[in-house]
């Protein structure tokens, strides 16, 4: 349900959920993609016997790429005093979709607001909170097995020169 709810959100506008099962989900997909769909729901990509169905593709027509959100029905980054480490995930899809040549922007946790207190109908832009993890995922790219991936580098830095000035980083490979 809170997946469901995250659907309605502005930032969401114009998305398409991919509905079809099997090999088609993949077709379904890619035709989203080549259409440039704003949003694209359950995103499917099969590569090397890896399968990773997206949360939410998101398409940056200034970059010419494509946003990742991965979206949690959790308001925390803590589970029985233990760390969740949703960068994990996320990092697990970035390597496939870089297997399967997606030109990728930016990703992004959504995540419940522990904040949000509901007064009267659902107010969905507030119920959510979006992080910007991206520099996480690059930063410990080593840690997750980036480095091994196929072109990574070229397009990491490809990302950067997109990104640099938008995200006003110096150096985030020290």
């Amino acid at each position: 349900e809170v997946e469901s709810l995250s659907h309605s959100l502005n930032l969401f506008y114009g998305g398409v959920e991919v509905k079809s099962h099997g090999e088609e989900r993949i077709q379904e997909t890619l035709r989203l993609m080549t259409e440039k769909t704003p949003v694209i729901f359950q995103a499917t990509f099969i590569k090397d016997g890896f399968i990773v169905r997206n949360d939410a593709l998101k398409y940056d027509p200034a970059n010419n790429c494509w946003d990742l959100y991965e979206i949690k029905a959790t308001n925390s980054i803590h589970e029985g005093g233990r760390k969740r480490d949703h960068i994990v995930d996320i990092a697990f899809q970035v390597s496939v979709l870089y297997r399967s040549d997606v030109r990728l922007g930016r990703y992004f946790h959504v995540r419940l607001n522990k904040e949000y207190v509901r007064a009267g109908d659902i107010d969905v832009e507030a119920l959510f909170e979006i992080e910007d993890v991206t520099l996480e995922v690059i930063k410990d790219y080593k840690k997750y097995g980036l480095v091994k991936e196929r072109g990574f580098l070229i397009k990491l830095i490809s990302w950067l020169l997109i990104n640099i000035s938008n995200l006003g980083i110096v150096s985030i490979l020290i």
